[in-house]
């Protein structure tokens, strides 16, 4: 589900049909969009990640392999001295799927909002091995 939002000046000049998408307004789709915020509610997801987040932060804290941690929420940007990529091409070999960006040394995440501290505590674990033993390049 998508929202395009533009000042008034701007809408005045889109027509009906100007916009376009291949599921807008789908019977299914609306259901998936209907049940994820429904499950989003009624699971405290957001309140969950609050929680997680903090303690994501503060685990990452303990790693002098990160040099920032530009992030909000669940999306993650953490940066390296070296190349995310080895970093990333280490953890998928571990079955962490993160991404990289368009600054080399910066390792995207983002993770679903029902991710638990047990899973982070397997992924920072993950990561200074990775570190540590020098498949990240570092």
């Amino acid at each position: 589900m998508g929202a395009c939002l533009v000042a008034e000046k701007i809408a005045a000049k889109i027509n009906e049909n100007d916009l376009g998408t291949t599921f807008g307004g789908g019977m299914m789709a609306m259901a998936a969009v209907t049940a994820t915020l429904e499950a989003i509610e009624q699971d405290d997801m957001l309140e969950n990640v609050n929680a997680v987040e903090t303690h994501l932060r503060e685990s990452l804290a303990s790693l002098s392999e990160v040099l920032e941690d530009a992030s909000k929420g669940f999306l993650l940007g953490l940066r390296f001295k070296g190349k995310a990529a080895d970093i990333h091409r280490a953890l998928l070999e571990r079955r962490i799927i993160t991404g990289t960006s368009s600054d080399p040394n910066v390792l995207r995440l983002l993770p679903p909002l029902c991710l638990q501290k047990d899973e982070v505590d397997f992924f920072v674990n993950a990561l200074k091995e990775v570190c540590e033993s020098g498949e990240s390049g570092l």
